[in-house]
């Protein structure tokens, strides 16, 4: 089992994730930096890569976060999805919702950096 670098929120807010010609609704149900889980009763294969949009709430007109994500368990639960490709806006959103439910800014920074250090670790290590 991979071990989690970020901290994981509850956040329900409104998903859409696309595969193939599906769109699938659902909820997130938690969410980290590094990914997430949706409740979505439709399966998916594992390994299978998916767009992702998760709608924040509360704000008018509601903002859309897109990301390109990997499907990592696919369950009654629902759907764990990691995280692989996301624009820099969907990143400071993401960051800042991260932030702001933790209450701790700068732990959620120092995970990203541990994280990134830990990646260029192992890219030069091959």
């Amino acid at each position: 089992m991979e071990k989690r670098n970020f901290s994981r929120i509850t956040f329900n807010v409104g998903t859409v994730i696309k595969w193939q010609d599906k769109s699938l609704k659902g909820e997130v149900e938690n969410l980290s930096l590094q990914g997430m889980l949706a409740r979505i009763t439709d399966p998916l294969p594992t390994g299978e890569e998916v767009e992702i949009t998760i709608y924040l709430t509360g704000v008018s007109p509601q903002i859309p976060i897109n990301l390109q994500g990997e499907v990592i368990r696919s369950s009654e639960e629902g759907l764990a999805l990691k995280f692989i490709k996301m624009n820099t806006d969907s990143f400071i959103h993401l960051r800042n919702i991260m932030a702001h439910n933790t209450g701790d800014s700068s732990k959620v920074m120092d995970e990203l950096f541990s994280f990134i250090k830990h990646k260029q670790e192992s890219v030069d290590n091959h």
